[in-house]
């Protein structure tokens, strides 16, 4: 039975494995709980749950490495978190110890994935409440997070997508709506 929740991590898996939902607020507590959408049956599967209870995170797919990361969100506590957690759908199973956590702790991020294994977080809250303008992204290959240039607004709840626009594999980041700051 699917799990009813806001603000969880929803992303896809690689390609026929569906799609999951991990952590989030179900109206009485924060989830550690995950859930897989099976393509081929349409329907729900429990997964493992994740090795801690977030909300506020968000979750990529590294596509070539076929690994989905949930990233940052808060705990219980309302501690904010810079962890990534690892799920390997085909063994259900969480990994958090073989990535480095992000630069910045933060929830209510954006975040997308792009080509070479590569991961971008942007914009979000931090521990003090305070809306952020700061991107970063995560080379899985160098297994490291370096800043990115400023969005130039504060900016949470947002969305973003990376798009091939230019020459050679070069992608632009569009990171867009949500609710800013100027």
């Amino acid at each position: 039975k699917a799990v009813g929740r806001i603000n969880g991590a929803v992303c896809g898996l690689p390609p026929g494995a569906g799609v999951l939902v991990a952590g989030g607020y179900n109206g009485k507590g924060i989830e550690a709980s995950t859930e897989r959408f099976d393509i081929d049956s349409g329907r729900w599967i429990s997964t493992a749950p994740m090795p801690v209870e977030k909300s506020g995170c968000r979750g990529v797919l590294l596509q070539e490495a076929g690994i989905t990361l949930v990233l940052g969100g808060y705990d219980q506590n309302h501690q904010t978190l810079a962890r990534v957690d690892a799920y390997d759908w085909q063994e259900d199973k969480w990994n958090a110890t073989q990535f480095p956590p992000m630069l910045t702790a933060r929830y209510d991020c954006a975040a997308c994935s792009l080509p070479r294994n590569r991961a971008v977080v942007a914009g979000g809250t931090d521990s003090g409440q305070s809306w952020l303008q700061s991107a970063e992204v995560y080379d899985h290959a160098l297994r490291h997070w370096s800043f990115l240039p400023s969005l130039g607004v504060q900016r949470d709840r947002c969305a973003a997508v990376g798009l091939s626009l230019g020459p050679a594999g070069a992608v632009t980041v569009l990171v867009l709506g949500g609710s800013s700051h100027p």
